[in-house]
């Protein structure tokens, strides 16, 4: 699960002859919900687009599979590649915490996490036995 927290917005312009192009890109705090594999657009966890090495927590990178460009988070979130929740759904209307949605999510991502770790070390104790 990752959390990006940016509070500037950012304007882009562009001119095309005599026509002018203004895009306007808001960047609010968000936890990423799911990753779109560009390739296969099949959706992802987290964990399961680092494990494809399709997202980069550490450098806040996606990675599109089809061409290898690496995109920003939130480029990425501006294409659709990125499924989130914005800061404000996990509160109440009232600005108040919303800790019950807030604790599923983290829930859920611990599940999935310890699936992942007891695959691997599933795997890997059988690996090491058909190796003897």
């Amino acid at each position: 699960m990752e959390l990006t927290t940016t509070k500037k917005t950012e304007e882009r312009r562009k001119d095309v002859g005599l026509i002018t192009l203004k895009s306007f890109t808001e960047s609010r705090p968000y936890v990423i919900q799911t990753v779109i594999d560009a390739k296969s657009e099949k959706r992802l966890s987290v964990e399961e687009a680092v494990r494809a090495k399709i997202l980069d927590q550490q450098r806040g990178i996606y990675v599109n599979s089809n061409t290898d460009e690496e995109l920003t988070l939130a480029d990425a979130l501006d294409s659709g590649l990125l499924e989130v929740e914005y800061e404000e759904e996990l509160t109440n209307g009232n600005g108040s915490v919303n800790y019950r949605k807030i604790c599923l999510s983290l829930f859920i991502s611990c599940i999935v996490f310890c699936c992942i770790v007891l695959f691997e070390y599933l795997y890997s104790t059988a690996h090491a036995d058909s190796n003897k």
